[in-house]
């Protein structure tokens, strides 16, 4: 009973103490537990997938959470779609005790970008 008191303490101060998270994607790497740096790997064996990714947003902001951009309160949105099929291969081969593997991607990739604050009147392809 006075472990689970001790443990009911440690947890409520851990929730007390905590802080919300603020983030942006920053860099060219996936969200989520995906790919090679993901530290993930399928059993052995041959696989195949379809991966699809949207990252949509309307803000880019600095380390102080400011939104930045020519004009900060002007509409504006960045939209990116990507198409990769997959193709896996996972052999029984150990190297330094994990299994060797490869895998192939063909992507497809499209992003658009609306910034009426620059008074563009083209649609870029």
């Amino acid at each position: 009973m006075r472990r689970l008191a001790k443990l009911g303490a440690l947890v409520g101060v851990t929730m007390l103490l905590a802080t919300p998270a603020q983030a942006q994607l920053n860099g060219a790497h996936t969200l989520g537990d995906f790919g090679v740096l993901a530290g993930t790997q399928p059993q052995p064996g041959f696989y195949t997938t379809l991966f699809y990714y949207r990252y949509p947003t309307d803000t880019i902001r600095d380390a102080d959470g400011d939104k930045i951009g020519p004009q900060p309160d002007a509409p504006g949105s960045v939209t990116i779609n990507s198409y990769a099929p997959l193709v896996y291969y996972v052999s029984k081969a150990k190297v330094l005790g994990a299994n060797y593997g490869a895998f192939a991607v063909l992507p497809w990739v499209n992003g658009s970008l609306e910034a009426p604050a620059f008074d563009l009147s083209e649609t870029l392809r």
